[in-house]
């Protein structure tokens, strides 16, 4: 059985299975189910999971395939695998081969941009000072922070200051770079209802709030005077 425990900002699903093991939901398309393991869980554990999405009476009973990156290597299950241990000596064959040497070499030189990226959140939000139309904006964006989630209030305080560090860096307006300070600083997974909420606040209490309301609607094509909801725009683009 799987739980379904959070939407992502960047429209995955983050998602539990009955043990505790965490993992993220990508995509199902025409029978591929396109998922995201967590970096603690290990490969013997993660195959097992696999495997029982394909039996009768899961969750995911009927899809033709998984497909997942597992430590660099990526993978591709069939409906039909005989068992955890196929999936687990298909991942550590192709561990050996002269094509994953060379994707595994890839995947390192990304995660070290995503540790150098980390390092500069991080320096932001150690430096940067969040400027704040007033006062009594200073106060109410405190006190939102209060009573959000600490993960998730420490994700919107890192982009708020990583933005400012970036326009101050690079001389560039808030549209240039909100997406990739967003995916910079989202470390443990903004959903969509705390990511409107923030948008909302920082709206009218940031410096630059308006331009971010601004970035924010067109990104989700809504020309309305608030902010746009993106579960209710998703849906009405894929069904309208």
């Amino acid at each position: 059985m799987v739980h379904i425990l959070d939407s992502n900002s960047n429209g995955s699903l983050s998602c539990l299975f009955d043990d505790d093991t965490r993992f993220n939901i990508l995509s199902l398309n025409d029978g591929v189910l396109a998922i995201e393991p967590y970096s603690e869980t290990s490969i013997d554990t993660f195959a097992k999971k696999v495997f029982g999405c394909f039996q009768k009476g899961s969750t995911f009973s009927g899809i033709k395939t998984i497909e997942f990156v597992f430590n660099g290597i990526p993978l591709s299950i069939p409906h039909n695998v005989s068992s955890p241990e196929q999936i687990i000596q298909l991942y550590r064959s192709y561990s050996i081969t002269t094509e994953y040497i060379a994707e595994r070499a890839k995947y390192l030189k990304g995660e070290s941009r995503k540790d150098r990226v980390t390092e500069l959140v991080v320096h932001a939000v150690y430096t940067q000072k969040i400027q704040f139309k007033d006062e009594e904006s200073n106060h109410f964006f405190n006190s939102f922070i209060a009573a959000t989630d600490p993960s998730k209030s420490l994700c919107i305080i890192s982009w708020v200051a990583f933005m400012q560090y970036l326009m101050e860096k690079h001389h560039v307006t808030v549209d240039k770079i909100a997406d990739n300070a967003l995916t910079a600083s989202n470390l443990y997974g903004i959903d969509d209802e705390i990511y409107s909420r923030a948008v909302i606040v920082l709206s009218y209490v940031w410096k630059y709030g308006d331009e971010l309301r601004e970035w924010f609607n067109n990104k989700y094509e809504y020309e309305g005077t608030d902010i746009a909801n993106p579960f209710v725009m998703r849906t009405k683009r894929k069904h309208g």
